[in-house]
């Protein structure tokens, strides 16, 4: 069992806007190794570390628009992941709350 995690969002807004959603957020919360690619449509960061959680890694891949929805990917990954199988068993739930978190950030964001 792995501890990546993945969401989906599929909205009408357009790339250039979801990716700048996104950066926005990025941007907001602070997070650290924050990179994109030149045409902004796939965006890596580190979540920083908390009291609670540990660090995350966060890919997230917009892709063109197919018919006219364009469709947000988000995957996250613990960084350090634990190697006992009850701990990254409680990871992946965590890891998946936090991609839905993120997904109804950028929903959020989108309106």
């Amino acid at each position: 069992m792995a501890s990546i995690a993945h969401a989906r969002l599929a909205t009408y807004a357009r790339p250039a806007s979801v990716a700048s959603a996104v950066e926005l957020l990025a941007e907001r919360a602070r997070h650290d190794a924050f990179v994109r690619d030149p045409d902004h449509l796939r965006v890596s960061f580190r979540t920083r570390r908390t009291l609670w959680h540990g660090e995350l890694d966060v890919v997230i891949v917009i892709t063109a628009p197919i018919g006219r929805a364009t469709e947000v990917d988000i995957w996250l990954d613990s960084v350090g992941a634990p190697t006992d199988a009850a701990a990254e068993a409680s990871a992946a739930m965590r890891n998946l709350k936090a991609a839905e978190r993120l997904r109804r950030d950028i929903r959020v964001a989108l309106l």
